[in-house]
């Protein structure tokens, strides 16, 4: 038997419903395999320690159900506080970013006259403007 055999075995030898001649496979391979063996002392031990803990549970009271379903059928029953989504449609968020765009440009211009200078002379001419110059 391998390892591998015996851990698919050990789940029926634990809880007692194995065949004799598994057993006996087992317990040749346990006299073999060190680890095995100890896979099952260690899980025997757990087994034990789950099923003494069962024992320390106190039982519940006999209305518990009652007072159980109750509760859960109150709470289902309150009303509950509505909540208000906001939701932006796509549109108006694009919009908006095109508005951020063209608007806050001329915003961040550290000068107090317009910032779009498409030719050389439109410089000057913005300095001087009461003073009417021709192409420069």
């Amino acid at each position: 038997m391998t390892c591998e055999e015996y851990r698919v075995l050990l789940d029926d030898f634990l809880d007692g419903v194995i065949r004799p001649e598994d057993e006996e496979k087992m317990l040749r391979h346990e006299a073999e395999c060190p680890a095995c063996k100890e896979l099952r002392a260690s899980l025997s031990a757990l087994q034990s320690d789950l099923s003494d803990l069962s024992e320390d549970v106190p039982p519940l009271p006999e209305d518990f159900h009652a007072q159980w379903t109750e509760k859960v059928a109150a709470l289902s029953t309150e009303e509950k506080p509505k909540v208000k989504v906001r939701f932006t449609p796509p549109v108006l968020r694009t919009l908006a970013a095109c508005a951020v765009l063209v608007l806050l440009p001329p915003c961040l211009c550290p000068a107090k006259r317009s910032c779009t200078f498409n030719r050389p002379g439109d410089e000057i001419r913005s300095r001087f403007s009461g003073i009417r110059h021709g192409p420069v």
